[in-house]
């Protein structure tokens, strides 16, 4: 894992700001079995969620690649998390 140096530290309105901690949460690295190509997709909420959401956005955002637009899932978390992936991809692409 990349180590950035602390460059840059102040007070932004009320609060103390360290640029250092913004790249070290840059240059996570993926959990086993995420490629970085996913991992550098996923929105900041689902990083570090359950193996099951990721692979779940990974499922819509690949379909979506596959002209694949039947949802498979029956649970409503689910269903919302496969339409994220996929609704991203589709709006990144058009």
């Amino acid at each position: 894992m990349i180590k950035p140096f602390k460059f840059f530290r102040g007070i932004i309105g009320a609060r103390v700001v360290s640029i250092g901690n913004v790249l070290n949460e840059l240059y996570q690295e993926p959990p086993f079995g995420i490629s970085r190509r996913h991992w550098n997709m996923f929105p900041q909420d689902l990083r570090g969620g359950s193996e099951l959401n990721m692979l779940t956005y990974i499922q819509g955002w690949e379909d979506a690649r596959s002209n694949i637009t039947l949802n498979p899932y029956n649970d409503i978390e689910m269903r919302e998390i496969w339409n994220r992936g996929y609704w991203r991809c589709i709006n990144r692409i058009r």
